[in-house]
């Protein structure tokens, strides 16, 4: 199966897309270690995530993701600003806004229904500002 891609065009926005499917546990901490090449290109960036054609992480990599994710804060402190997930179903992003509350984390965490709406805030939290109403605009055309 492919892994996600990881598109780094937009710096210091990451965009992370998920194939349709799930990760093998060997494919696994591939994925894991492109997670972390983000933090290689130095600065402050927000990440991404569009989860709507994954498949569900199997208990064995959720425990992984969040060893990670939070080695990763450890060892590259406020780097990451912001992480945006975008999922299919309401309930997703439900759970999701749960569980970011529970086990709040220095990032600050959102879940959305497109991706348009996910960049666009996922920019704010790197600049501290609204996007203008042509930058608005313009993302809703793409």
């Amino acid at each position: 199966m492919p892994l996600p891609e990881h598109d780094l065009s937009e710096w210091p926005l990451v965009v992370v897309t998920w194939p349709t499917g799930s990760i093998s546990d060997h494919e696994f901490p591939v994925y894991l270690d492109a997670l972390s090449a983000h933090h290689r290109q130095g600065g402050r960036f927000a990440r991404v995530m569009d989860l709507r054609a994954s498949g569900a992480l199997s208990a064995h990599q959720r425990r992984q993701l969040a060893e990670r994710l939070d080695g990763d804060e450890a060892r590259y402190p406020g780097q990451l600003a912001a992480i945006a997930v975008v999922t299919s179903t309401t309930l997703q992003r439900g759970i999701f806004k749960a569980l970011a509350w529970l086990y709040g984390k220095p990032q600050r965490r959102e879940a959305f229904s497109n991706l348009a709406d996910a960049k666009r805030w996922a920019r704010m939290q790197l600049t501290g500002r609204e996007p203008s109403v042509s930058q608005q605009d313009l993302s809703r055309q793409r």
